[in-house]
């Protein structure tokens, strides 16, 4: 992405890291994230800010959904990858 559409997300990173007063904080844009990383903040995460409830809420809905269908054609995946290295 351009600078200018970063400098937003590097100023809020910096102000958590002050704010927290330590450098352990992960700052991830909700909307480019892949489905299962998404569900593992919805649900692990730490909300600060939420401008949207209605967007947050699809966001959710949606993210949980995307992730469970991932899941199992990861999981199908790796099943037919281990039985051809089996052969």
């Amino acid at each position: 992405p351009p600078r200018s559409t970063l400098f937003p997300y590097t100023t809020l990173f910096r102000s958590l890291i002050h704010t927290m007063k330590h450098n352990e904080v992960d700052v991830v844009i909700l909307n480019d994230a892949p489905p299962l990383l998404g569900r593992k903040i919805v649900h692990d995460g730490v909300r600060v800010y939420l401008r949207d409830p209605e967007a947050d809420h699809a966001y959710v809905w949606g993210a949980q959904i995307l992730a469970v269908d991932q899941d199992l054609w990861l999981k199908k995946w790796r099943q037919l990858r281990l039985e051809a290295l089996a052969r």
